[in-house]
Protein backbone atom coordinates (compact mmCIF):
# COMPACT_ATOMS: atom_id res chain seq x y z
CA UNK A 1 0.00 0.00 0.00
CA UNK A 2 1.38 3.39 -1.13
CA UNK A 3 2.61 5.52 1.48
CA UNK A 4 1.86 8.71 2.60
CA UNK A 5 3.88 11.24 0.41
CA UNK A 6 5.57 13.05 3.47
CA UNK A 7 6.70 15.58 0.42
CA UNK A 8 3.39 17.22 1.43
CA UNK A 9 3.95 17.69 4.93
CA UNK A 10 3.98 21.52 5.67
CA UNK A 11 7.13 21.27 7.28
CA UNK A 12 9.40 20.10 4.47
CA UNK A 13 8.23 22.72 2.13
CA UNK A 14 8.78 25.17 4.63
CA UNK A 15 12.45 23.87 5.45
CA UNK A 16 12.69 23.78 1.50
CA UNK A 17 11.38 27.16 0.57
CA UNK A 18 14.25 28.17 3.55
CA UNK A 19 17.29 26.53 2.64
CA UNK A 20 16.84 28.05 -1.17
CA UNK A 21 15.97 31.54 0.40
CA UNK A 22 19.23 30.91 2.15
CA UNK A 23 21.04 30.01 -0.87
CA UNK A 24 19.91 33.20 -2.93
CA UNK A 25 20.88 35.23 0.25
CA UNK A 26 24.44 33.47 0.13
CA UNK A 27 24.82 33.57 -3.55
CA UNK A 28 23.81 37.21 -3.91
CA UNK A 29 26.15 38.45 -1.01
CA UNK A 30 29.12 35.95 -2.45
CA UNK A 31 28.60 37.94 -5.70
CA UNK A 32 29.03 41.31 -3.85
CA UNK A 33 31.68 40.39 -1.78
CA UNK A 34 33.79 39.50 -4.75
CA UNK A 35 33.21 42.68 -7.08
CA UNK A 36 33.95 44.67 -3.99
CA UNK A 37 37.52 42.42 -3.17
CA UNK A 38 38.37 43.48 -6.43
CA UNK A 39 37.36 47.13 -6.22
CA UNK A 40 34.98 47.06 -9.07
CA UNK A 41 31.30 48.37 -8.77
CA UNK A 42 28.62 45.80 -8.20
CA UNK A 43 26.82 44.62 -11.72
CA UNK A 44 23.36 44.96 -9.45
CA UNK A 45 21.77 43.80 -12.89
CA UNK A 46 23.83 41.11 -13.25
CA UNK A 47 23.86 39.31 -10.15
CA UNK A 48 20.23 40.13 -9.28
CA UNK A 49 19.41 38.30 -12.72
CA UNK A 50 22.00 35.42 -12.72
CA UNK A 51 20.72 34.65 -8.83
CA UNK A 52 17.36 34.65 -9.61
CA UNK A 53 17.33 31.19 -10.77
CA UNK A 54 17.27 30.03 -6.73
CA UNK A 55 13.72 31.83 -6.77
CA UNK A 56 12.87 29.40 -9.60
CA UNK A 57 13.78 26.49 -7.55
CA UNK A 58 12.04 27.72 -4.65
CA UNK A 59 8.99 27.13 -6.50
CA UNK A 60 9.24 24.33 -8.62
CA UNK A 61 11.23 22.13 -5.75
CA UNK A 62 7.90 20.95 -4.26
CA UNK A 63 6.49 20.16 -7.62
CA UNK A 64 9.95 18.41 -8.27
CA UNK A 65 9.79 16.18 -5.23
CA UNK A 66 6.32 14.77 -5.49
CA UNK A 67 7.36 14.04 -8.71
CA UNK A 68 10.25 12.04 -7.60
CA UNK A 69 7.94 10.70 -5.06
CA UNK A 70 5.91 8.99 -6.95
CA UNK A 71 8.63 7.35 -9.41
CA UNK A 72 10.28 6.21 -6.41
CA UNK A 73 6.94 5.14 -4.29
CA UNK A 74 5.94 2.79 -7.48
CA UNK A 75 7.65 -0.12 -7.53
CA UNK A 76 9.01 -0.58 -10.65
CA UNK A 77 12.55 -2.40 -11.79
CA UNK A 78 15.28 -0.62 -10.80
CA UNK A 79 16.60 0.14 -14.07
CA UNK A 80 13.37 1.81 -15.16
CA UNK A 81 13.34 3.77 -12.01
CA UNK A 82 16.36 5.03 -12.77
CA UNK A 83 16.02 6.04 -16.41
CA UNK A 84 12.72 7.41 -15.30
CA UNK A 85 14.29 10.32 -12.53
CA UNK A 86 17.14 10.52 -15.20
CA UNK A 87 14.74 11.73 -18.04
CA UNK A 88 12.62 13.66 -15.90
CA UNK A 89 15.97 15.37 -14.25
CA UNK A 90 16.92 16.35 -17.71
CA UNK A 91 13.70 17.84 -18.87
CA UNK A 92 13.25 19.53 -15.69
CA UNK A 93 16.95 21.28 -16.39
CA UNK A 94 15.91 21.93 -19.47
CA UNK A 95 13.02 24.01 -19.03
CA UNK A 96 14.57 25.57 -15.93
CA UNK A 97 16.96 27.22 -18.20
CA UNK A 98 14.43 27.66 -20.79
CA UNK A 99 12.64 30.08 -18.36
CA UNK A 100 15.19 31.71 -16.53
CA UNK A 101 16.80 32.71 -20.01
CA UNK A 102 13.06 33.91 -21.26
CA UNK A 103 13.39 35.98 -17.91
CA UNK A 104 16.38 37.04 -18.10
CA UNK A 105 16.03 38.04 -21.71
CA UNK A 106 12.48 40.57 -20.71
CA UNK A 107 14.34 41.94 -17.85
CA UNK A 108 17.89 42.56 -19.05
CA UNK A 109 16.73 45.40 -21.13
CA UNK A 110 15.07 47.45 -18.00
CA UNK A 111 19.00 47.24 -16.71
CA UNK A 112 20.39 48.52 -19.96
CA UNK A 113 21.37 45.34 -21.14
CA UNK A 114 20.48 44.20 -24.70
CA UNK A 115 21.22 41.17 -25.86
CA UNK A 116 19.13 38.36 -28.23
CA UNK A 117 17.65 35.57 -26.91
CA UNK A 118 20.08 32.85 -28.47
CA UNK A 119 22.82 34.24 -26.28
CA UNK A 120 21.31 34.61 -23.37
CA UNK A 121 19.73 30.90 -24.02
CA UNK A 122 23.00 29.30 -24.62
CA UNK A 123 24.90 31.46 -22.36
CA UNK A 124 22.79 29.87 -19.40
CA UNK A 125 23.04 26.48 -20.91
CA UNK A 126 26.84 26.55 -20.84
CA UNK A 127 27.03 27.86 -17.34
CA UNK A 128 23.77 26.01 -15.54
CA UNK A 129 23.11 22.70 -17.19
CA UNK A 130 25.56 21.05 -15.02
CA UNK A 131 24.50 22.77 -11.63
CA UNK A 132 21.19 22.24 -12.38
CA UNK A 133 21.82 18.54 -12.77
CA UNK A 134 23.72 18.74 -9.80
CA UNK A 135 20.65 20.08 -8.02
CA UNK A 136 18.13 17.48 -9.52
CA UNK A 137 20.48 14.89 -8.43
CA UNK A 138 20.75 16.21 -4.63
CA UNK A 139 16.94 16.28 -4.38
CA UNK A 140 16.51 13.07 -5.72
CA UNK A 141 18.31 11.98 -2.97
CA UNK A 142 17.20 14.08 -0.46
CA UNK A 143 13.51 12.52 -1.93
CA UNK A 144 15.55 8.98 -0.99
CA UNK A 145 16.54 10.35 2.27
CA UNK A 146 13.08 11.41 3.34
CA UNK A 147 11.30 8.37 2.09
CA UNK A 148 13.72 6.01 3.94
CA UNK A 149 13.06 8.21 7.08
CA UNK A 150 9.50 7.58 6.81
CA UNK A 151 9.69 3.91 6.35
CA UNK A 152 12.18 4.15 9.44
CA UNK A 153 9.15 5.90 11.30
CA UNK A 154 6.76 3.68 9.89
CA UNK A 155 8.30 0.53 11.24
CA UNK A 156 8.84 2.25 14.27
CA UNK A 157 5.37 2.62 15.18
CA UNK A 158 4.15 -0.51 13.71
CA UNK A 159 7.02 -1.85 16.59
CA UNK A 160 5.41 0.34 18.99
CA UNK A 161 2.10 -0.73 17.69
CA UNK A 162 2.21 -4.09 17.54
CA UNK A 163 4.09 -4.46 21.40
CA UNK A 164 1.31 -2.50 22.60
CA UNK A 165 -0.83 -5.26 21.13
CA UNK A 166 1.32 -8.04 22.50
CA UNK A 167 0.94 -6.36 25.80
CA UNK A 168 -2.87 -5.95 25.28
CA UNK A 169 -3.01 -10.04 23.90
CA UNK A 170 -0.81 -10.49 27.07
CA UNK A 171 -3.12 -8.50 29.59
CA UNK A 172 -6.15 -10.44 27.58
CA UNK A 173 -4.87 -13.85 28.08
CA UNK A 174 -4.61 -13.22 31.72
CA UNK A 175 -7.92 -12.00 31.74
CA UNK A 176 -8.96 -15.09 29.84
CA UNK A 177 -7.43 -17.00 32.08
CA UNK A 178 -9.60 -15.32 35.14
CA UNK A 179 -12.91 -15.33 33.11
CA UNK A 180 -13.08 -19.54 32.76
CA UNK A 181 -12.78 -19.46 36.36
CA UNK A 182 -16.15 -17.41 36.05
CA UNK A 183 -17.36 -18.24 32.49
CA UNK A 184 -21.00 -19.95 32.96
CA UNK A 185 -22.35 -19.71 29.31
CA UNK A 186 -21.37 -23.05 27.94
CA UNK A 187 -21.29 -23.33 23.87
CA UNK A 188 -22.81 -25.83 24.07
CA UNK A 189 -25.48 -24.64 26.05
CA UNK A 190 -26.34 -22.00 23.45
CA UNK A 191 -26.15 -24.35 20.51
CA UNK A 192 -28.39 -26.88 22.17
CA UNK A 193 -30.96 -23.94 22.89
CA UNK A 194 -30.45 -22.24 19.30
CA UNK A 195 -30.90 -25.74 18.11
CA UNK A 196 -34.38 -26.13 20.20
CA UNK A 197 -35.86 -23.04 19.16
CA UNK A 198 -35.04 -24.31 15.59
CA UNK A 199 -37.48 -27.31 16.26
CA UNK A 200 -40.27 -24.68 17.99
CA UNK A 201 -40.34 -23.26 14.84
CA UNK A 202 -40.24 -26.38 12.41
CA UNK A 203 -43.01 -27.49 15.24
CA UNK A 204 -44.37 -24.09 14.38
CA UNK A 205 -44.47 -23.47 18.35
CA UNK A 206 -43.91 -20.12 17.42
CA UNK A 207 -45.30 -18.64 21.10
CA UNK A 208 -42.51 -20.96 22.64
CA UNK A 209 -39.71 -20.41 20.42
CA UNK A 210 -40.03 -16.28 20.43
CA UNK A 211 -40.32 -16.70 24.50
CA UNK A 212 -36.90 -18.71 24.55
CA UNK A 213 -35.42 -16.05 22.23
CA UNK A 214 -36.70 -12.67 24.57
CA UNK A 215 -35.40 -15.04 27.25
CA UNK A 216 -31.49 -16.12 25.87
CA UNK A 217 -31.47 -12.47 24.71
CA UNK A 218 -31.91 -11.28 28.19
CA UNK A 219 -29.58 -13.52 29.80
CA UNK A 220 -27.34 -12.68 27.18
CA UNK A 221 -27.62 -9.07 28.05
CA UNK A 222 -27.09 -9.35 31.96
CA UNK A 223 -24.16 -11.77 31.06
CA UNK A 224 -22.41 -9.21 29.34
CA UNK A 225 -23.31 -6.49 31.71
CA UNK A 226 -21.87 -7.91 34.43
CA UNK A 227 -19.03 -9.26 32.73
CA UNK A 228 -16.24 -7.52 34.22
CA UNK A 229 -17.27 -7.28 37.55
CA UNK A 230 -16.73 -9.80 40.10
CA UNK A 231 -19.18 -9.23 42.71
CA UNK A 232 -22.82 -8.20 42.27
CA UNK A 233 -25.96 -8.22 44.49
CA UNK A 234 -27.50 -11.06 44.48
CA UNK A 235 -30.95 -9.85 43.43
CA UNK A 236 -29.13 -9.62 39.61
CA UNK A 237 -27.54 -12.70 40.07
CA UNK A 238 -30.69 -14.66 40.92
CA UNK A 239 -32.06 -13.27 37.24
CA UNK A 240 -29.04 -14.35 35.49
CA UNK A 241 -29.99 -17.89 37.30
CA UNK A 242 -33.74 -17.60 36.67
CA UNK A 243 -33.36 -16.62 33.05
CA UNK A 244 -31.02 -19.62 32.80
CA UNK A 245 -33.67 -22.46 34.45
CA UNK A 246 -36.82 -20.42 32.46
CA UNK A 247 -35.15 -21.16 29.43
CA UNK A 248 -34.56 -24.69 30.55
CA UNK A 249 -38.53 -24.69 31.95
CA UNK A 250 -39.56 -23.84 28.00
CA UNK A 251 -37.38 -26.49 26.90
CA UNK A 252 -38.84 -29.35 29.28
CA UNK A 253 -42.28 -27.96 29.52
CA UNK A 254 -44.99 -28.27 32.40
CA UNK A 255 -42.14 -31.29 33.69
CA UNK A 256 -39.90 -28.75 34.79
CA UNK A 257 -40.84 -26.21 37.92
CA UNK A 258 -38.69 -23.62 39.56
CA UNK A 259 -39.15 -23.03 43.30
CA UNK A 260 -36.82 -19.74 43.99
CA UNK A 261 -37.74 -17.83 46.78
CA UNK A 262 -35.75 -15.18 48.25
CA UNK A 263 -36.45 -12.78 51.20
CA UNK A 264 -36.04 -8.92 50.02
CA UNK A 265 -33.43 -9.00 52.91
CA UNK A 266 -30.78 -11.02 50.59
CA UNK A 267 -31.25 -9.19 47.93
CA UNK A 268 -28.19 -5.70 48.61
CA UNK A 269 -25.65 -8.98 49.54
CA UNK A 270 -22.94 -9.55 47.46
CA UNK A 271 -22.32 -12.67 45.49
CA UNK A 272 -19.42 -13.39 42.54
CA UNK A 273 -21.26 -12.78 39.38
CA UNK A 274 -22.22 -16.26 37.71
CA UNK A 275 -21.54 -18.47 40.48
CA UNK A 276 -24.67 -19.94 40.39
CA UNK A 277 -25.12 -20.96 36.91
CA UNK A 278 -22.90 -23.48 36.74
CA UNK A 279 -24.25 -24.91 39.97
CA UNK A 280 -28.02 -24.78 38.73
CA UNK A 281 -26.43 -26.51 35.33
CA UNK A 282 -24.89 -29.52 37.53
CA UNK A 283 -29.03 -29.52 38.48
CA UNK A 284 -30.06 -29.77 35.71
CA UNK A 285 -27.78 -31.84 33.47
CA UNK A 286 -27.49 -34.73 36.38
CA UNK A 287 -30.80 -34.28 38.45
CA UNK A 288 -33.38 -33.03 36.01
CA UNK A 289 -31.93 -35.30 32.56
CA UNK A 290 -31.45 -38.57 34.03
CA UNK A 291 -35.37 -38.02 35.15
CA UNK A 292 -36.81 -38.04 31.69
CA UNK A 293 -36.61 -33.98 31.62
CA UNK A 294 -38.47 -34.08 34.77
CA UNK A 295 -38.20 -32.49 37.91
CA UNK A 296 -38.16 -29.19 40.05
CA UNK A 297 -35.26 -26.92 41.26
CA UNK A 298 -35.34 -25.00 44.42
CA UNK A 299 -33.24 -22.28 45.70
CA UNK A 300 -33.30 -20.86 48.94
CA UNK A 301 -31.04 -17.92 50.94
CA UNK A 302 -30.05 -17.96 54.39
CA UNK A 303 -27.32 -16.59 56.66
CA UNK A 304 -25.84 -16.58 59.92
CA UNK A 305 -23.88 -14.11 61.49
CA UNK A 306 -21.06 -13.79 59.16
CA UNK A 307 -22.01 -16.69 56.54
CA UNK A 308 -24.57 -16.73 53.79
CA UNK A 309 -25.89 -20.05 52.74
CA UNK A 310 -27.26 -20.48 49.11
CA UNK A 311 -28.98 -23.80 48.88
CA UNK A 312 -29.89 -25.37 45.50
CA UNK A 313 -32.11 -28.39 45.46
CA UNK A 314 -33.71 -30.96 42.44
CA UNK A 315 -35.47 -33.92 43.05
CA UNK A 316 -34.03 -35.95 40.20
CA UNK A 317 -32.69 -39.11 40.28
CA UNK A 318 -30.09 -38.11 42.42
CA UNK A 319 -26.72 -40.21 43.23
CA UNK A 320 -26.28 -44.23 42.90
CA UNK A 321 -26.27 -46.24 46.03
CA UNK A 322 -22.29 -45.70 47.17
CA UNK A 323 -21.42 -43.80 43.76
CA UNK A 324 -19.06 -41.05 45.02
CA UNK A 325 -20.36 -37.73 43.49
CA UNK A 326 -18.05 -36.40 40.85
CA UNK A 327 -17.27 -32.94 39.82
CA UNK A 328 -17.19 -31.06 36.69
CA UNK A 329 -15.58 -28.06 35.49
CA UNK A 330 -18.17 -25.96 36.55
CA UNK A 331 -18.33 -26.41 40.30
CA UNK A 332 -14.41 -26.90 40.05
CA UNK A 333 -14.09 -23.56 38.95
CA UNK A 334 -16.86 -22.37 41.52
CA UNK A 335 -14.39 -23.54 44.12
CA UNK A 336 -11.35 -21.81 42.65
CA UNK A 337 -12.91 -18.87 41.74
CA UNK A 338 -14.01 -18.82 45.93
CA UNK A 339 -10.59 -19.34 47.00
CA UNK A 340 -9.28 -16.71 44.60
CA UNK A 341 -11.85 -14.08 46.14
CA UNK A 342 -12.45 -14.78 49.90
CA UNK A 343 -10.19 -15.80 53.13
CA UNK A 344 -12.81 -15.95 55.42
CA UNK A 345 -14.75 -19.69 55.35
CA UNK A 346 -16.21 -20.49 51.89
CA UNK A 347 -16.73 -23.22 49.98
CA UNK A 348 -19.35 -25.90 47.96
CA UNK A 349 -21.24 -28.82 49.36
CA UNK A 350 -22.84 -31.39 47.76
CA UNK A 351 -25.19 -33.71 48.87
CA UNK A 352 -27.34 -36.22 47.84
CA UNK A 353 -31.05 -36.29 49.50
CA UNK A 354 -32.59 -39.71 51.08
CA UNK A 355 -35.31 -39.27 48.91
CA UNK A 356 -33.20 -38.61 45.37
CA UNK A 357 -31.72 -35.44 44.38
CA UNK A 358 -28.96 -33.31 44.75
CA UNK A 359 -28.68 -30.45 47.16
CA UNK A 360 -25.65 -28.04 46.57
CA UNK A 361 -24.72 -25.80 49.30
CA UNK A 362 -22.66 -22.25 48.68
CA UNK A 363 -21.31 -20.96 51.49
CA UNK A 364 -19.35 -17.46 51.62
CA UNK A 365 -18.79 -14.19 53.67
CA UNK A 366 -21.94 -12.72 54.30
CA UNK A 367 -21.18 -9.13 52.86
CA UNK A 368 -23.62 -6.49 51.76
CA UNK A 369 -23.31 -3.84 48.85
CA UNK A 370 -21.89 -0.37 49.99
CA UNK A 371 -24.93 2.13 50.36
Amino acid sequence: MPQTNIIKNKYVLIASATVWLMVAMVSISESVFFYKLSNKPVPWDRVLIWDMNWLLWLIITPFILNVLFYLLEHHQKLYLTIGKITLFAFIVAFLHILVESTLSFWLSPLFGRVRSFNQVFFSILTYKTHLNLLILAALTGITIALRHWQKSQRLQLNAKQQQAALHDLQRQLAESKLELLRRQLKPHFLFNTLHVISGLILKKAYDQSLEMIAKLSDLLRLTLQYNDQQLIPLKEELKLVQLYLEIHQIRFGDRFHLDIATPPLYEDVLVPSFILQPIAENAVIHGIVPNMNQGCISLQVNHDAETLYIQVKDDGVGPKHGEALKEGIGLKNCRERLDNLYQKPHGLKLEGQPNGGFTTTLYLPYQKAAG
